[in-house]
Protein backbone atom coordinates (compact mmCIF):
# COMPACT_ATOMS: atom_id res chain seq x y z
CA UNK A 1 0.00 0.00 0.00
CA UNK A 2 2.41 2.54 0.62
CA UNK A 3 4.52 1.65 -2.85
CA UNK A 4 0.65 2.51 -4.27
CA UNK A 5 0.92 6.10 -2.20
CA UNK A 6 4.18 7.24 -3.06
CA UNK A 7 3.86 6.28 -6.80
CA UNK A 8 0.75 8.28 -7.43
CA UNK A 9 1.99 10.62 -5.31
CA UNK A 10 5.06 10.66 -8.05
CA UNK A 11 2.77 10.96 -10.65
CA UNK A 12 0.81 13.88 -9.33
CA UNK A 13 4.05 15.90 -8.32
CA UNK A 14 5.36 15.56 -11.92
CA UNK A 15 2.44 16.40 -13.53
CA UNK A 16 1.97 19.00 -11.12
CA UNK A 17 3.17 21.99 -13.99
CA UNK A 18 1.19 20.26 -16.93
CA UNK A 19 -2.06 21.39 -18.39
CA UNK A 20 -4.59 19.60 -16.94
CA UNK A 21 -6.43 17.04 -19.22
CA UNK A 22 -9.49 18.50 -20.69
CA UNK A 23 -12.01 16.73 -22.95
CA UNK A 24 -15.06 17.61 -25.24
CA UNK A 25 -18.53 15.19 -25.16
CA UNK A 26 -20.56 15.95 -27.79
CA UNK A 27 -21.02 18.52 -30.28
CA UNK A 28 -22.44 20.89 -28.21
CA UNK A 29 -19.83 21.55 -25.16
CA UNK A 30 -16.50 23.33 -25.15
CA UNK A 31 -13.45 23.82 -22.82
CA UNK A 32 -14.03 27.32 -22.10
CA UNK A 33 -10.68 28.14 -20.42
CA UNK A 34 -8.16 27.05 -18.02
CA UNK A 35 -10.53 25.43 -15.10
CA UNK A 36 -14.04 25.31 -16.56
CA UNK A 37 -16.46 23.69 -19.22
CA UNK A 38 -18.89 25.61 -20.44
CA UNK A 39 -22.30 23.26 -22.14
CA UNK A 40 -23.91 25.51 -25.16
CA UNK A 41 -27.62 25.10 -25.26
CA UNK A 42 -28.28 24.47 -28.87
CA UNK A 43 -31.93 26.01 -28.84
CA UNK A 44 -30.08 29.35 -27.66
CA UNK A 45 -27.13 29.67 -30.60
CA UNK A 46 -29.79 28.33 -33.03
CA UNK A 47 -31.87 31.81 -31.54
CA UNK A 48 -28.98 33.71 -31.80
CA UNK A 49 -27.42 33.04 -35.35
CA UNK A 50 -30.50 30.17 -37.26
CA UNK A 51 -31.71 31.85 -40.33
CA UNK A 52 -35.37 31.98 -40.10
CA UNK A 53 -36.40 28.88 -42.82
CA UNK A 54 -34.10 26.86 -40.06
CA UNK A 55 -35.50 28.51 -36.58
CA UNK A 56 -39.63 28.40 -38.46
CA UNK A 57 -38.78 24.64 -39.37
CA UNK A 58 -37.68 24.12 -36.03
CA UNK A 59 -40.32 25.85 -34.22
CA UNK A 60 -42.72 23.71 -35.76
CA UNK A 61 -41.73 20.54 -35.28
CA UNK A 62 -40.62 21.15 -31.86
CA UNK A 63 -42.71 21.77 -29.19
CA UNK A 64 -40.19 22.76 -26.64
CA UNK A 65 -37.59 24.68 -29.47
CA UNK A 66 -41.33 26.35 -29.53
CA UNK A 67 -41.83 27.27 -26.03
CA UNK A 68 -37.95 28.44 -25.97
CA UNK A 69 -38.77 30.65 -28.87
CA UNK A 70 -42.23 32.24 -27.95
CA UNK A 71 -42.91 31.31 -24.53
CA UNK A 72 -45.90 29.40 -24.44
CA UNK A 73 -46.53 26.06 -26.13
CA UNK A 74 -49.71 25.57 -28.91
CA UNK A 75 -50.51 21.79 -30.49
CA UNK A 76 -48.48 20.93 -33.35
CA UNK A 77 -51.69 21.62 -35.44
CA UNK A 78 -51.61 25.79 -34.43
CA UNK A 79 -47.68 26.02 -34.48
CA UNK A 80 -48.22 26.88 -37.99
CA UNK A 81 -51.02 29.48 -37.62
CA UNK A 82 -48.65 30.94 -34.88
CA UNK A 83 -45.55 31.56 -37.30
CA UNK A 84 -47.83 32.86 -40.48
CA UNK A 85 -49.70 35.21 -38.06
CA UNK A 86 -46.34 36.21 -36.87
CA UNK A 87 -45.32 36.94 -40.66
CA UNK A 88 -48.61 38.88 -41.81
CA UNK A 89 -48.32 41.07 -38.73
CA UNK A 90 -44.59 41.39 -39.12
CA UNK A 91 -44.13 40.75 -35.16
CA UNK A 92 -40.91 39.87 -33.72
CA UNK A 93 -40.44 37.28 -31.22
CA UNK A 94 -40.88 39.03 -28.10
CA UNK A 95 -43.91 40.88 -29.41
CA UNK A 96 -45.24 37.43 -29.69
CA UNK A 97 -44.52 36.46 -26.22
CA UNK A 98 -46.11 39.27 -25.32
CA UNK A 99 -49.08 39.50 -27.57
CA UNK A 100 -49.73 36.00 -25.74
CA UNK A 101 -49.14 36.88 -22.48
CA UNK A 102 -51.72 39.95 -22.87
CA UNK A 103 -54.22 37.82 -23.78
CA UNK A 104 -54.60 39.08 -27.08
CA UNK A 105 -53.22 35.62 -29.08
CA UNK A 106 -55.36 32.84 -28.06
CA UNK A 107 -56.60 29.14 -28.58
CA UNK A 108 -60.06 28.95 -29.42
CA UNK A 109 -61.66 26.34 -31.41
CA UNK A 110 -58.48 24.62 -32.41
CA UNK A 111 -57.62 28.15 -33.88
CA UNK A 112 -55.46 30.75 -33.31
CA UNK A 113 -57.03 34.16 -32.52
CA UNK A 114 -56.13 38.06 -32.28
CA UNK A 115 -58.52 39.47 -29.86
CA UNK A 116 -58.67 43.35 -30.68
CA UNK A 117 -60.62 44.46 -27.66
CA UNK A 118 -60.13 48.04 -27.65
CA UNK A 119 -61.46 48.22 -23.81
CA UNK A 120 -57.81 46.25 -22.70
CA UNK A 121 -55.30 48.87 -22.74
CA UNK A 122 -58.08 51.36 -21.30
CA UNK A 123 -58.67 49.17 -18.47
CA UNK A 124 -54.98 48.15 -17.83
CA UNK A 125 -54.12 52.19 -17.92
CA UNK A 126 -56.93 52.65 -15.24
CA UNK A 127 -54.87 50.10 -13.38
CA UNK A 128 -51.79 51.74 -13.47
CA UNK A 129 -53.48 54.83 -12.50
CA UNK A 130 -55.13 53.64 -9.28
CA UNK A 131 -52.23 51.11 -8.20
CA UNK A 132 -50.05 54.22 -8.58
CA UNK A 133 -52.52 56.45 -6.37
CA UNK A 134 -52.12 53.37 -3.77
CA UNK A 135 -48.54 52.87 -3.74
CA UNK A 136 -47.75 56.51 -3.54
CA UNK A 137 -49.88 56.81 -0.60
CA UNK A 138 -47.81 53.81 0.63
CA UNK A 139 -44.17 55.36 0.19
CA UNK A 140 -45.92 58.53 1.98
CA UNK A 141 -46.51 56.99 4.90
CA UNK A 142 -43.25 55.75 4.76
CA UNK A 143 -41.19 58.67 6.76
CA UNK A 144 -39.17 59.08 9.47
CA UNK A 145 -40.85 59.44 12.54
CA UNK A 146 -39.83 58.52 16.33
CA UNK A 147 -41.19 54.55 15.59
CA UNK A 148 -39.22 54.56 12.29
CA UNK A 149 -35.94 54.93 11.51
CA UNK A 150 -34.49 57.16 8.74
CA UNK A 151 -32.50 54.27 7.53
CA UNK A 152 -35.92 51.68 7.65
CA UNK A 153 -38.02 54.57 6.17
CA UNK A 154 -35.76 54.63 2.87
CA UNK A 155 -35.60 51.03 3.24
CA UNK A 156 -39.28 50.77 2.77
CA UNK A 157 -39.85 53.31 0.11
CA UNK A 158 -37.27 51.85 -1.88
CA UNK A 159 -38.90 48.18 -1.45
CA UNK A 160 -42.48 49.97 -2.27
CA UNK A 161 -40.83 51.63 -5.39
CA UNK A 162 -39.65 48.51 -6.39
CA UNK A 163 -42.47 46.72 -6.22
CA UNK A 164 -44.73 49.62 -7.72
CA UNK A 165 -42.31 49.36 -10.90
CA UNK A 166 -42.24 45.65 -11.11
CA UNK A 167 -45.94 45.39 -11.62
CA UNK A 168 -46.63 48.65 -13.46
CA UNK A 169 -44.17 47.44 -16.21
CA UNK A 170 -45.53 44.35 -16.21
CA UNK A 171 -48.71 45.28 -16.47
CA UNK A 172 -47.66 47.96 -19.53
CA UNK A 173 -45.36 45.16 -21.10
CA UNK A 174 -48.75 42.67 -20.80
CA UNK A 175 -51.80 45.06 -21.86
CA UNK A 176 -50.56 48.33 -23.16
CA UNK A 177 -47.75 48.15 -25.83
CA UNK A 178 -48.85 45.16 -27.53
CA UNK A 179 -51.93 47.12 -28.28
CA UNK A 180 -50.34 49.35 -31.64
CA UNK A 181 -49.44 45.81 -33.24
CA UNK A 182 -52.92 44.98 -32.44
CA UNK A 183 -54.63 47.73 -34.04
CA UNK A 184 -52.32 48.08 -36.64
CA UNK A 185 -53.27 44.44 -37.57
CA UNK A 186 -56.80 45.16 -37.37
CA UNK A 187 -56.69 47.80 -39.85
CA UNK A 188 -54.54 45.65 -42.30
CA UNK A 189 -56.82 42.89 -42.06
CA UNK A 190 -60.15 45.22 -42.34
CA UNK A 191 -58.48 47.19 -45.71
CA UNK A 192 -58.05 43.17 -47.17
CA UNK A 193 -61.20 42.01 -46.51
CA UNK A 194 -63.20 45.29 -47.28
Amino acid sequence: MKNDFKTAQAHLDSSANSRPLQTNIGERNRVAGHNYYESINYSDSVLDIGDEVLIDELALNSERFFRRRFGFSVPKSNRQQVLDLQKQMGASDHQIRWLHRGGYLQLQNEAIRLHVNKWMPVFALAGIGLLSIVYLFLFLRAVPSEHISPFQAVGTQLLIATVWFSIIAWMYEGTVKPWPIVKRWAVRRSSCEG
